[in-house]
């Protein structure tokens, strides 16, 4: 019984095992895939991007239009891999920013549509 009691008031005393999210910031590693991040400035529009896509959640269309769905996209990389190494145009990146929680799921912006020389558009 006193084992027990002396553990309880030990482990009172340490530190914190987990950290206190989201009021202490996460640690996140190198290497890290998270939200996409497209600049729509330095995009051509040339569709390699949805090429790669293995979910099919990126669509360019022919009037400079970019769009992705959030809920396709496995952040997989293969898209920024493509646009930075072969197209050389490094108009996609995956960022270390991962808390895409929203209260309900209807709120969630599905698509993301970005249209060139104007930025973020709207999202369904």
């Amino acid at each position: 019984m006193f084992k027990l009691f002396r553990h309880v008031f030990t482990s009172m005393l340490r530190k914190y095992a987990t950290r206190l999210y989201p009021y202490e910031g996460a640690r996140v590693p190198d290497g890290f895939r998270g939200k996409l991040y497209h600049l729509p400035e330095k995009c051509i529009y040339c569709g390699a991007c949805q090429r790669v896509c293995p979910t099919g959640a990126i669509k360019v269309e022919p009037n400079k239009s970019w769009s992705y769905d959030m809920k396709k996209c496995i952040y997989c990389g293969a898209c920024q891999e493509v646009c930075s190494e072969v197209i050389k145009a490094n108009a996609i990146h995956l960022t270390k920013h991962f808390s895409m929680v929203h209260p309900r799921l209807t709120e969630m912006p599905r698509v993301v549509h970005f249209k060139a020389g104007g930025g973020k558009a709207e999202g369904k």
